[in-house]
């Protein structure tokens, strides 16, 4: 293998640099820095065995193979090189050399061999020595900058076979680090066994479980956590925090924190500090305290002002200290809160809960009241059942006053889907007041106004009847209506194209409805019916005409999708008329014929609006696609092509306005929208 004279002469004068005058060849170290102790010196490289001179090249180096230690300054050494590391910092027998990009191969390493080592890490008497420092037949530029104190290296050029020594080294590195992390891995492990061996640990661990319904992996995944040990070490070993709070979070995964989190789901456990001192591992079970909270704090409150503070403050022997005007005052603002904290936990379930006056409690079911002669106890207990009537009236004449149609007047599109839960709800909540109507101790109080000829009595029978009528009025209609879920379930889940063959069973069971049921036989009643499928079957055409695509689309492919909508919607439409035609069918034997003798825009007010604007855009392809035939007219005769040209340009000019048109975004079955009628006037 040549090399050019210019790289030789090169590598010989940096031969000559870093040579001395005598003895193996050597790097030639610049001053010491201060502070630097004169012993720190960069290690020869060590060849393998077998190489006898310098200049040969070196054995390939075993990635695999574990570095051994050669000093306290942190320097290395392999089989087949040596790793220097000076002042901290670590060379290998493969030097990358910043800022010339290339590597110091071994056999230009081993020029820094110390005088008191020869070559291959022999003695250096036992090798002749080369009359001239052999010059590295590699060289690349680089940049001696790895030792303080060195003058400028020579340029030197990388080989392939540096390159694989080099990758080699690089593999060697990786693999100490995978080393490293594994080792932290195994420490990490053995630090979480240590921590979940401790007493309490497992004690929390098991309560937490227990109260929480978790399995026992739950938890040790979360001792696997560095930062989930950290919070629970911090509560065991210091005094503070005193309570600490644990919650299923995401995924079914525990979480611990110090604080009560907010988007809690889930039924949460926390445990409490009796003392705010160090806990010992023997105490830690008789000083802590486990409590739940529900995931809805309102019944948390409500059990809390209903079983602890209520109690409490009405007791009379916590009042002795009270004069008797706050002690009155008190009980009247206590009894007012836990009414109304009554009614509102009866909102959040969906039910209207009727309080009951905590004096009502002491009445005796078995005691009977004198008609003329009223004790002092009697009066305040009149009172109070009087003053919850006037509640009871406000609470109940709201629910027994409500609607399915309100929806409709509040301009809220409903679908029959909304009637059938109205009524649903309906039922059950009327269901849930009678009861409450009927329980012993109302019925007492109600006994005390008739004895007592209170003139709330009167009021309390007009509400027991006005919940009676209700409630046999939801159980007809809910029972009635029933039926139509399972047609209701069909128009949504059956394609917009197909739902036509579902029509006409549709409308005979509303006929059967409105012939049966002895309440949902009034035309306001099957109005709002009518009206809410008029409103489910715009929803499912707007559903299948896609508006925002509409106008976008091929104009054929878009007419085609109008039509189909534009059939569907009239046939239900004609149904009606038909349906309403043959009800007299319907009524057989001596019931009573009652026709629907309704005017039928009030249930079609909506639904003709959305089929004429349905039926404006079909126009508006039909008339486009009558334009687009203009292209292939052509007249003939002398004025042939003057009017040719007329035609075209109109085309032309009509098309620009339909591309503007297709363009423009908004919703093109909106009613209120009065952009189509002005297209239509425009075509007109």
């Amino acid at each position: 293998m040549s090399i050019a004279p210019e790289s030789r002469g090169a590598a010989e004068g940096a031969s000559e640099r870093l040579t001395q005058a005598e003895g193996p060849p050597h790097l030639v170290r610049g001053p010491e820095p201060e502070g630097r102790s004169p012993q720190r010196s960069l290690r020869p490289q060590r060849a393998e065995a077998g190489t006898p001179f310098p200049g040969k090249r070196d054995a390939p180096l075993n990635p695999r193979q574990r570095p051994r230690q050669l000093s306290s300054h942190g320097a290395r050494r392999t089989d087949s090189g040596s790793q220097v590391v000076t002042g901290g910092r670590r060379a290998t027998a493969l030097t990358v050399i910043a800022g010339g990009g290339g590597l110091l191969p071994p056999a230009c390493v081993r020029r820094a061999a110390s005088p008191a080592r020869g070559w291959a890490g022999e003695r250096a008497s036992s090798r002749p020595e080369p009359a001239s420092p052999p010059t590295c037949p590699m060289a690349a530029p680089v940049t001696a900058r790895e030792a303080p104190g060195l003058r400028e290296a020579p340029n030197l050029r990388l080989t392939p076979e540096a390159g694989l020594e080099a990758a080699g080294m690089v593999e060697l590195e990786g693999e100490d680090e995978e080393e490293e992390e594994e080792e932290e891995a195994v420490a990490a492990a053995r630090r979480a066994r240590t921590f979940a061996q401790d007493t309490r640990v497992r004690f929390v661990g098991g309560r937490v479980e227990q109260m929480l319904g978790l399995r026992e992996e739950k938890w040790s995944q979360y001792l696997e956590s560095e930062g989930g040990r950290q919070v629970l070490r911090e509560f065991l070993e210091s005094p503070s925090p005193a309570c600490l709070v644990f919650s299923v979070a995401g995924a079914g995964r525990l979480a611990a924190s110090q604080q009560i989190p907010r988007d809690a789901k889930h039924k949460i456990v926390y445990i409490a500090k009796k003392i705010t001192e160090s806990i010992g591992v023997n105490e830690f079970p008789q000083t802590v305290l486990f409590g739940e909270l529900p995931a809805s704090s309102l019944g948390h409150v409500a059990a809390f002002l209903d079983e602890i503070l209520v109690p409490i403050l009405s007791n009379k022997n916590n009042h002795k200290s009270w004069s008797y005007f706050i002690s009155q005052d008190m009980e009247r603002h206590i009894e007012v809160m836990r009414s109304k904290m009554h009614v509102f936990r009866g909102k959040m379930l969906r039910r209207t809960l009727l309080p009951i006056p905590t004096i009502a409690g002491n009445i005796d079911l078995d005691q009977k009241y004198s008609e003329t002669k009223v004790e002092s106890n009697e009066r305040t207990i009149l009172h109070a059942i009087e003053s919850v009537v006037i509640k009871w009236s406000h609470q109940i004449q709201k629910i027994v006053e409500q609607d399915s149609v309100q929806p409709l007047l509040n301009c809220l599109r409903s679908d029959p889907q909304t009637e059938l839960d109205f009524w649903t709800m309906r039922r059950e909540n009327l269901s849930c007041i009678y009861d409450q109507l009927r329980a012993p101790i109302v019925l007492k109080m109600v006994k005390i106004l008739k004895n007592k000829q209170s003139s709330y009595f009167p009021t309390v029978k007009d509400i027991f009847m006005a919940v009676k009528h209700a409630l046999l009025e939801a159980r007809d209609v809910e029972l009635h209506l029933r039926p139509l879920r399972r047609h209701i379930q069909c128009l949504q889940e059956t394609e917009f194209p197909q739902i036509r063959v579902l029509i006409a069973p549709l409308f005979h069971t509303i006929c059967l409805i409105w012939s049966h049921s002895k309440f949902y036989n009034t035309p306001a009643r099957v109005i709002v019916l009518l009206q809410e499928f008029c409103n489910l079957f715009i929803d499912q055409a707007i559903a299948y005409l896609s508006p925002e695509e509409l106008l976008k689309g091929e104009i054929e492919d878009s007419l085609e999708k109008v039509q189909v909508a534009v059939n569907i919607l009239k046939t239900f439409r004609n149904s009606f008329f038909n349906y309403r035609k043959g009800l007299a069918s319907y009524f057989v034997g001596s019931k009573e014929l009652k026709p629907w003798d309704f005017q039928s825009h009030l249930v079609f007010c909506r639904f003709d609006k959305f089929l004429d604007r349905v039926m404006k855009i079909e126009d508006i392809f039909v008339t486009m696609l009558e334009f687009e035939k203009l292209d292939r007219l052509e007249f003939g005769g002398t004025k042939g092509a003057i009017l040719n040209g007329q035609i075209h340009e109109m085309s032309e000019e009509f098309m620009e306005l339909c591309k503007l048109f297709k363009q423009s975004a908004y919703d093109a079955c909106d009613d209120n929208n009065m952009v189509i009628l002005y297209v239509c006037i425009f075509i007109s």
